[in-house]
């Protein structure tokens, strides 16, 4: 189930307070770690929809997480459940599955020509017909990359040939934006 948020003008400095006061310290300390409050409203957003979720869902509150070695989040004690979070400036989206999977979220926007290079290859490149597009590839690519649990940071954008991989793809040109969930077949 994708559960997805964009309405962050309705969360005031109190209340934004009041739901970090909620969360596991160490959600907390996660959330105080950015500067800017629209980051800190997306953070907490994005937990905020997989406690909403699970809640929803499964019965679960208060869920304990865990990390992978390359950091990807799973829920301690029930690890038969997979979710992944993704926020950008105004839009938080968690999904929660039976299989793996990775969500990313994209806001269309300007990007410079050095973003451009890391994220697509040539011939990716040469299909763009608009920005969308760039955003299209872009959060595929990235949720791609979630779903594996190998880490962004261990990824060759430009290379990843995301029609190799056996995953069922959703995408949603919404908000101003490009989400893309990838789950495991």
């Amino acid at each position: 189930m994708l559960y997805v948020f964009d309405k962050f003008d309705l969360i005031t400095e109190e209340s934004l307070e009041d739901m970090i006061l909620e969360m596991p310290p160490e959600r907390q300390e996660k959330v105080r770690k950015y500067k800017r409050i629209e980051d800190k409203k997306a953070c907490a957003l994005g937990y905020y929809l997989l406690c909403q979720g699970l809640k929803e869902e499964y019965g679960i509150e208060h869920p304990t997480l865990e990390y992978h070695e390359f950091g990807k989040p799973y829920l301690k004690e029930h690890k038969e459940i997979f979710f992944n979070i993704s926020h950008t400036k105004h839009i938080a989206a968690c999904v929660i599955a039976n299989t793996e999977v990775g969500v990313d979220v994209e806001e269309v926007r300007e990007y410079s020509p050095l973003l451009l290079d890391k994220i697509l290859n040539e011939e990716e490149k040469a299909n763009l017909k608009n920005d969308n597009d760039f955003f299209k590839y872009w959060t595929i690519k990235e949720a791609v990359c979630k779903c594996e649990g190998t880490g962004i940071a261990n990824f060759d954008f430009q290379n990843i040939d995301y029609t190799k991989y056996d995953f069922d793809m959703r995408q949603y040109p919404q908000f101003n934006a490009y989400l893309t969930v990838c789950y495991r077949k």
